[in-house]
């Protein structure tokens, strides 16, 4: 009885989500259409959606546009769609575009994030934001780094109110053995209990590690050190700074 229970349960979650996919490419192709763009212009791959939890009609997009080079597969310049749009009729309420926001190379892009976390600037407005990871293609220079941009919505579109605040980034150089020095950094964002220009400041909290590795024998010794800086960001007016 309980195998039965769990077949069925598992089933049940298969058929979610596919029909959650199903869902997701009817947006998606009603979105483009809006945007007078057909599915070879844009990364189809990169395309993230996600529902708003606070408006459970409404769901983000992020859409990147191959600006230049789309046959290029080491080389791509995207423009930025970021747009909130009607889960069932695929209206365009709010819109941000930017022109060749996204550039994927040596450095690669790897894909987006939506983050809908507690962005509560004010008493009425909350923001949401894109996350885009990178990661380096040297094996003896490892990078990899996380870019996070916040965005409002308002009378005529999407605001972007912070832009690429990195939250993650990892790098190093070693012999590609054992021998060499990494230093990674997290950062997690909390909201300040005090304002700037109707907005909560961003209190930026790094927690930032650092690594020697030396060969020792056989082995590979390493020497891990911790240390935490905090940075305030306040909004001018336009954006956080």
């Amino acid at each position: 009885m309980k195998n039965t229970l769990n077949f069925f349960i598992l089933l049940l979650s298969i058929l979610a989500t596919f029909n959650s996919q199903a869902q997701d490419e009817k947006l998606i192709s009603k979105v483009l259409t809006k945007l007078n763009l057909k599915p070879k212009d844009v990364n189809m791959e990169l395309i993230q959606t996600k529902v708003l939890p606070y408006a459970k009609e409404k769901t983000v997009l992020v859409i990147p546009k191959y600006e230049t080079n789309q046959d290029d597969v080491e080389f791509y310049v995207y423009d930025a769609y970021i747009v909130i749009a009607d889960n069932q009729s695929g209206q365009i309420l709010n819109k941000y575009f930017e022109k060749s926001k996204w550039t994927s190379d040596a450095i690669r892009l790897d894909g987006f994030t939506i983050d809908t976390g507690l962005y509560k600037l004010s008493d009425k407005v909350r923001a949401f934001g894109v996350r885009v990871s990178y990661t380096g293609s040297s094996r003896v220079n490892p990078y990899g780094a996380t870019d996070l941009s916040l965005y409002i919505p308002t009378k005529n579109g999407l605001k972007q109110i912070a832009d690429e605040i990195k939250v993650e980034n990892y790098s190093g150089e070693w012999d590609g053995n054992c021998n060499g020095e990494f230093e990674s950094q997290e950062i997690t964002i909390d909201i300040d209990n005090e304002k700037t220009n109707g907005f909560y400041n961003l209190i930026l909290r790094n927690k930032i590690t650092d690594t020697i590795a030396t060969p020792k024998g056989d082995d590979c010794d390493e020497k891990i050190s911790t240390s935490n800086k905090t940075k305030k960001l306040k909004y001018n007016g336009k954006s956080y700074e």
